[in-house]
């Protein structure tokens, strides 16, 4: 076996060759509207999350100052979440956990 990080491959590019890790971040959307984590939220945690984007309104985006609303509403969301993962059936979006 040989000794190259079995991580990294090279690609082409414009430039030309460049190493790349094999393993990239795929971002997706966290808190835009229509999000999945939103929905999830909306459905989950409608009380924290309305007064965590009330906070947030009030202090013009500052999340230092909104940190309470933001602790709760992931305390919140923490535990729909591991509920949500360890699901056998795909999440529904427009009913939400069976409580």
């Amino acid at each position: 076996m040989s000794n190259v990080n079995r991580f990294t491959y090279m690609r082409y590019n414009k430039v030309g060759r460049t190493t790349q890790l094999d393993e990239e971040t795929t971002w997706f959307k966290r808190n835009e509207e229509g999000s999945p984590r939103k929905m999830i939220y909306a459905n989950e945690c409608p009380s924290e999350l309305k007064a965590f984007e009330a906070c947030m309104e009030e202090t013009g985006g500052n999340l230092a100052a909104c940190s309470q609303s933001n602790a709760a509403l992931e305390a919140c969301g923490g535990e729909a979440f591991k509920q949500i993962n360890a699901m056998e059936q795909p999440y529904d979006y427009k009913k939400g956990l069976s409580k």
